[in-house]
């Protein structure tokens, strides 16, 4: 999720679905079950006109990841092509606090990355959901980026008030 003007984008709507104005929803992995069982209105982004609340009336799985969504008066596909591309936002109270050991990605993206010994490596940059484990995309000073499984043998700490995420680096993974 990124943030946005104080709210934070939980998905795009990538096109429209069917004719009767669904919209097929690229949506932030870390925050699926929140969006398929109790988020009922988002904001979308309509650019320079600002954002409109739109209720949602159904939330279903869709095709590839995706999620389908009818809004209440979007009823044909003309008007659902007209939001094709726009980010849909919430507000961040409405996502609660995650649980404990967890984290939004949000959150984390922008984080100094420290070694073991504190020297630093680099910025998380944003983090990848993988079947077997997410991902750290770590950007390390001077460009190069590390894909670190975010799994506790390798992820030591996450330090939110310090702004750190303190790793042990797997001996071969800094080549690749």
């Amino acid at each position: 999720m990124r943030p946005y003007r104080g709210r934070l984008v939980v998905g795009r709507i990538s096109d429209a679905f069917g004719l009767r104005g669904e919209v097929k929803v690229l949506p932030e992995a870390d925050i699926l079950d929140l969006l398929l069982h109790q988020i009922r209105e988002l904001q979308v982004d309509l650019g320079p006109l600002g954002t409109r609340t739109l209720r949602v009336e159904e939330v279903r799985p869709g095709p590839k990841g995706t999620l389908i969504f009818r809004f209440t008066g979007i009823e044909s596909r003309t008007l659902a092509e007209r939001l094709k591309g726009r980010d849909l936002l919430v507000d961040r109270e409405v996502l609660g606090t995650p649980e404990r050991g967890e984290y939004f990605v949000v959150d984390l993206e922008g984080l100094e990355v420290i070694d073991e010994r504190g020297e630093p490596i680099g910025v998380l940059k944003t983090v990848l959901k993988n079947p077997g484990a997410d991902l750290f995309v770590i950007e390390r000073f001077g460009g190069k980026e590390i894909h670190l499984p975010a799994v506790s043998a390798f992820v030591l700490g996450i330090n939110l008030e310090e702004g750190r995420i303190r790793v042990r680096i797997p001996e071969g993974l800094e080549e690749l």
